[in-house]
């Protein structure tokens, strides 16, 4: 996930390569590690991590607030101290000052806390990096600030290139763009009919993910995967 961390990789490939069946958010994950020396081996996709919730959600419903919201620190995305767009960024991090007129910090939260406020606060979540390196990450692996967005109930932004891009547009969960001012554009004119259709969808989804579906799915398809191999 990390440069720093790369030297690591012929470890976790020799491990990878022991494994029966392997679970992976996206194929281009794969095709990143065949590039490091993986072995041919059956995968199952997971596509989102889960964000399980066992409490009940607030009342409120995510609503058309034009507003873009995103839960990070200010100290490892540098976009966020810049945000000049035309919504406003809400930003959850643990940050209570920051000089830029533009952004609204509404302090860090936790699991079912943060849920709720972003839905109580409405719009729409931001996933977003400005790290060369961590881009190329993205297109690869399941951001874990998407699947809180989608758990809260809320559409999504991302970038054109992300691993989900595509299910996002297919299941209309959210708006792909860009770069970011297309993205501030895109929340500050979006129709109440189109953010309600996002966010009907995305309640769907964000269901799933708040029950494990899509853990128990891939761990279910991996032994049934792993069962169904042919001995030597």
């Amino acid at each position: 996930m990390f440069s720093s961390n790369y030297y690591l990789m012929p470890k976790f490939i020799e491990y990878y390569n022991r494994a029966d069946v392997l679970i992976a958010p996206s194929p281009q994950l794969i095709d990143r590690l065949k590039q490091e020396g993986l072995a041919d081996r059956p995968v199952v996709y997971q596509q989102f991590w889960d964000h399980l919730v066992m409490e009940d959600f607030s009342a409120a419903i995510p609503a058309n607030t034009h507003r873009l919201n995103f839960a990070g620190n200010p100290d490892k995305f540098a976009f966020v101290k810049e945000w000049s767009g035309e919504a406003k960024l809400h930003v959850y991090a643990a940050q209570r000052e920051l000089a830029n007129p533009n952004l609204v910090l509404m302090g860090w939260h936790n699991g079912i806390y943060l849920l709720d406020s972003l839905r109580q606060t409405g719009g729409l979540g931001l996933v977003w990096t400005d790290d060369p390196y961590m881009e190329t990450y993205t297109t690869m692996n399941a951001p874990y600030k998407l699947s809180t967005y989608l758990a809260a109930g809320m559409p999504v932004v991302v970038k054109n290139n992300l691993a989900q891009a595509e299910f996002i547009t297919q299941q209309k969960l959210g708006i792909c763009v860009d770069n970011l001012a297309e993205a501030a554009e895109k929340a500050a004119t979006i129709s109440d009919d189109e953010y309600t259709l996002m966010q009907r969808n995305v309640e769907r989804v964000g269901k799933l993910i708040r029950k494990g579906y899509f853990t128990k799915r891939a761990l279910i398809n991996a032994v049934m995967t792993a069962q169904l191999q042919p001995e030597g």
